[in-house]
């Protein structure tokens, strides 16, 4: 490396002023440079270099202490392309040049200066920007805190055929950032490094590795236990297949927007949604270190403080039956590798499938107590084995209307169904149109049977008939 180049040229002027503002002409001479070979070097020879100058036509002096050359010091010797200066001791030299004429002229002086050094770099502090890659292209970053004379960078490993596999050397950028292209195929790629400072001294080797990784993960899922909650903090249930880590974040209606985060598949985390009532909308997304992304999906949650998470209701909302078999649908909200059991009992009749333990289905046939009036289907849930509250479905087995006494007025007994709005009358003397619930109605016949009209809150209406005593 040329660390220092001093040209005289003959057609850019044909004086040098020479001592005491003499002046000595040169114009005779060729273009012509000499440098040192190293400013700086960890080797015990330096070398003086001269081109374009015969040595027949000029001559030269060195002058110095504390090294020795192929030539007399402190002497005229013709000029000679490579001159070797040798030294021993480490510190800083100086040589002093004198060029002349063939015929002894003076024609001009210099100090050249030079600095021999055992001191090695530090360990190099190096690391790839990323743990992995998903294609050739990376960067190598190199600790800005190394000696100000270390710049050089020697690489080797599994790098691509123009970067040099066997190794070479490399300036270090003033960004302490060296761009690097790894070999194609996917895995994973080792890479040893040395660093070299101003005196050419060489750190050992140092291994560092990367994956590069093309293909992303496979069967990414995010998964919440329901599409409401009662509280705030929700579970997400994150699952993937892929060879490594994965990571997730999750954005939008939540506590705090959240940077990739790592975790083992399959796993559950909690997220805290942001506050205030309502429907909330957030995002997540699934990739694997090497930034291949396999998930993004967007969750709609409304959150509601009386939202239960479990329950039970008679199919199609029924409210009544004269049926004695019924189909309730258990609800709970869960994970599909969620272990789930349920517990089914209440005014039922004891059967397989009930009062029992039994794995969770949407879908249950019961058969209620053969008595007529209210019946409450009660279950009970485990979740991963932890026990959840009681919950219940009322269902109303098998409406009627009752006629009471032994002579008029009678005392007409209606049903108290679920979800009556009103009740009519018909068949009595007295009038009984829409009607609120009471125990009994007083009725003077007027025909020969009483007819009640339920009208339930859902719109239906139930009719039931009875004779009056003979």
């Amino acid at each position: 490396m040329q660390s220092r180049l001093i040209k005289v040229s003959a057609s850019l002027t044909s004086l040098l002023l020479l001592g005491c503002g003499a002046k000595t002409d040169v114009s005779t001479l060729p273009t012509f440079s000499y440098f040192l070979e190293e400013t700086s070097t960890g080797l015990t020879e330096n070398r003086l270099i001269v081109t374009g100058l015969e040595s027949q036509s000029a001559l030269y002096k060195i002058t110095g202490t504390g090294f020795t050359t192929d030539i007399p010091l402190d002497k005229e010797t013709p000029v000679l392309p490579r001159l070797t200066l040798k030294y021993t001791d480490v510190g800083d030299y100086k040589a002093q040049v004198e060029f002349f004429r063939s015929d002894g002229t003076p024609l001009f002086k210099d100090l050249l200066h030079w600095t021999y050094s055992l001191e090695n770099p530090d360990k190099p502090i190096v690391a790839f920007e990323e743990t992995a890659t998903n294609d050739i292209y990376t960067v190598l970053l190199v600790a800005e805190s190394r000696d100000p004379g270390t710049n050089d960078i020697w690489i080797e490993g599994d790098i691509a055929a123009d970067e040099v596999p066997a190794g070479s050397w490399r300036s270090i950028p003033q960004t302490s950032k060296v761009p690097l292209k790894l070999s194609e195929p996917d895995g994973d790629k080792t890479v040893r490094v040395r660093l070299r400072n101003k005196f050419k001294n060489e750190t050992e080797l140092k291994t560092i590795s990367i994956r590069k990784k093309s293909v992303p993960p496979t069967n990414c899922r995010a998964e919440v236990r329901g599409t409401s909650s009662s509280s705030r903090t929700l579970a997400l249930r994150l699952s993937g297949d892929n060879q490594g880590k994965l990571y997730y974040r999750v954005y939008g209606d939540v506590e705090a927007s959240q940077e990739f985060q790592a975790f083992e598949a399959p796993s559950v985390t909690d997220i805290i949604l942001s506050k205030g009532a309502g429907e909330k909308k957030f995002t997540v997304q699934l990739r694997d270190e090497a930034e291949n992304y396999c998930l993004k999906q967007e969750f709609k949650i409304t959150y509601d403080p009386t939202y239960q998470a479990e329950g039970i209701s008679v199919k199609d909302q029924a409210l009544w039956s004269d049926a004695q078999v019924v189909t309730v649908q258990p609800r709970i909200d869960h994970f599909e590798s969620d272990q789930v059991l349920m517990y089914i009992h209440g005014d039922i009749v004891q059967e397989e499938g009930t009062f029992a333990w039994i794995p969770y289905a949407p879908e249950i046939q019961v058969r209620l107590a053969p008595i007529n009036g209210h019946r409450w289907i009660r279950v009970q849930y485990k979740i991963n084995g932890e026990e959840t509250n009681f919950r219940f479905a009322p269902i109303y087995y098998q409406p009627f209307v009752i006629v009471q006494g032994t002579s008029s007025p009678y005392q007409v007994v209606a049903s108290d169904i679920f979800g009556l709005e009103s009740l009519s009358i018909i068949g009595c003397q007295e009038s009984y149109g829409a009607q609120s619930f009471q125990a009994a109605y007083p009725c003077t016949p007027a025909a020969p049977q009483v007819q009640i009209t339920y009208l339930l809150k859902d719109g239906t209406s139930i009719v039931r008939q009875s004779p009056f005593p003979q």
